[in-house]
């Protein structure tokens, strides 16, 4: 009898759990890439004529995942990626056989190594992926590899080409990296993009 008294207050205590958020919560309920990644945004390879911006995803694991960003030139003109060439000067950069917590195998990268080549529909042009920090190469996005097109339409999830081990310059990863490679937030490139959307129209 007192077991069974027990169990009927825990069950009037017991509350499911969509009914123990309020609406507001769920609301403001942020998607995963917003949870557990900071955007920075790179923007150093951009000319007069060309826009070739980047979005790098900091992880909180401290990994980085690498993209093209919305206001990249195959982005902003539409254009749908037909492939992507990751033969970087004879060297295969997909071929990646990592061993070990240290991830041997790992390609090394500069700020201005290219990870690959994306190549379009409607013209001849490659544009290059840079890695825009320095670090290492651990692995390449599959999904992405068989759907470039994942690049345009989910550049902020799994459209994603590689992920990045960055080169460690503090605890602090994204700070760190960002104050050094002139990486902007997302409200500085937001601001960024206003002002070259300006130049453009002039």
């Amino acid at each position: 009898m007192e077991s069974e008294d027990i169990f009927s207050i825990i069950k009037k205590l017991s509350v499911p759990i969509i009914e123990s958020v309020s609406s507001e919560q769920i609301e403001n309920f942020k998607p995963y890439y917003e949870r557990y990644y900071e955007n920075k945004y790179c923007t150093t390879f951009n000319t007069d004529t060309e826009n070739n911006d980047f979005i790098l995803r900091f992880h909180t694991n401290k990994l980085v995942l690498l993209s093209i960003a919305s206001g990249h030139d195959i982005i902003r003109n539409k254009q749908i990626i037909e492939s992507i060439n990751f033969s970087i000067k004879g060297q295969n950069m997909s071929d990646i056989n990592l061993s070990g917590k240290k991830k041997t195998g790992a390609k090394k990268l500069n700020k201005n190594s290219i990870v690959c080549y994306l190549k379009c529909k409607d013209n001849d042009k490659e544009y290059p992926v840079y890695s825009c920090i320095p670090g290492s190469l651990i692995e390449i996005n599959q999904f992405v590899v068989e759907n470039p097109q994942l690049l345009i339409t989910d550049y902020k999830a799994l459209g994603y080409i590689a992920v990045l081990n960055p080169k460690r310059q503090g605890p602090n990863v994204a700070p760190t990296i960002e104050k050094a490679h002139s990486l902007l937030s997302e409200e500085e490139y937001e601001t960024y993009r206003r002002n070259q959307e300006k130049l453009n129209n002039k």
